[in-house]
């Protein structure tokens, strides 16, 4: 995963690219690392700066990958459950603020490390927002958890549990 524009440097007006580093590179460096093949030569294969049109595709493909991943869990539900949650404008439940949620089935962790505008473009994919009609702004090492749920209908959906979180750094309290 990289960002928008592809591995390159400007030299003036004129635009370098660049391979990046090999499979071997990687896995010499970072002992533990296991790259796929289509890496011998480097991760960046386009011969000038990514494109938009060239960025957006890759972002669904990843966008859709991720997804594929929780289609593909196994279903871990015992039962045809599913829960109650109150609207939060009601003090009291009545059956009209009661909505039935189907508790997901599925229930595996993943982690991926992104900044910039493909951060922006996967965090409106995954919660299913227009391109257009939101922007993002994500601070620097800012933690954002996404739940990426499978239904028992076979249905999916997404859940923004936090955004841009900086517990990490000292003093901050969010």
């Amino acid at each position: 995963m990289y960002e928008f524009g592809g591995c390159y440097s400007m030299d003036g007006e004129k635009v370098i690219t660049s391979t990046g580093m090999t499979k071997q590179e990687i896995e010499s460096n970072y002992p533990g690392f296991v790259c796929p093949e289509e890496m011998n030569n480097g991760w960046y294969h386009y011969p000038h700066r990514e494109t938009r049109l060239e960025f957006e595709k890759r972002a669904i493909e990843l966008s859709n990958w991720i997804l594929s991943l929780v289609d593909s869990e196994p279903d871990v539900s015992t039962s045809n459950n599913s829960t109650n949650l109150m609207n939060s404008t009601t003090s009291t439940p009545t059956p009209q603020s009661v909505v039935q949620v189907p508790i997901p089935t599925s229930t595996s962790t993943y982690v991926f490390v992104l900044h910039g505008y493909l951060l922006t473009t996967l965090i409106n994919q995954l919660l299913y927002l227009k391109p257009s009609s939101c922007v993002l702004i994500h601070n620097n090492t800012g933690i954002t958890h996404i739940e990426l749920v499978k239904f028992q209908s076979g249905n999916r959906g997404s859940v923004l549990q936090y955004f841009n979180s900086l517990p990490h750094l000292h003093g901050r309290k969010d």
